[in-house]
């Protein structure tokens, strides 16, 4: 059995993620094992309706912090099913608060869940199912 990879070493393949990336908007802080936070301020180019954040973005936004999650325990695995639920609209040019956390693993599939709010006002939630590719499952455990 080969030792994880760090954090650091596992978000670098997403070095080019248009949101995650080097060049992205979000900076996440490790809280603990598989959990994360980090801040988000929409911007003109985010905009679905008019002042508000458009539902895809917000729904990426869960979706990475999810993938970040899975990347503090060395992990990369893939997004198998993502159900988000939109609770209030979300408004540009306004800090906004992404968590995320490992729910549960079991094998290659792990359970997420994110939350997307302003302030104590969650605006959006999300839970998802994501699985490790066939060939990191072998490579972490051996068989």
């Amino acid at each position: 059995m080969s030792a994880l990879p760090t954090y650091h070493q596992t978000r670098q393949i997403h070095a080019d993620c248009h949101l995650c990336g080097d060049l992205g908007p979000l900076r996440f802080a490790l809280l603990g094992p598989g959990q994360v936070s980090s801040e988000f301020i929409g911007r003109r180019h985010h905009q679905g309706y008019p002042g508000l954040i458009h539902g895809g973005i917000i729904s990426s936004l869960l979706d990475a912090a999810m993938t970040h999650c899975l990347f503090s325990l060395g992990h990369q695995a893939l997004t198998a099913e993502l159900q988000v639920r939109f609770l209030a609209p979300a408004p540009l040019l306004t800090p906004l608060r992404l968590t995320g956390r490992l729910l549960s693993q079991r094998r290659q599939l792990f359970q997420l869940e994110a939350e997307l709010s302003e302030g104590d006002r969650p605006l959006a939630r999300a839970s998802a199912k994501f699985l490790l590719p066939a060939q990191a499952w072998h490579a972490v455990h051996g068989h």
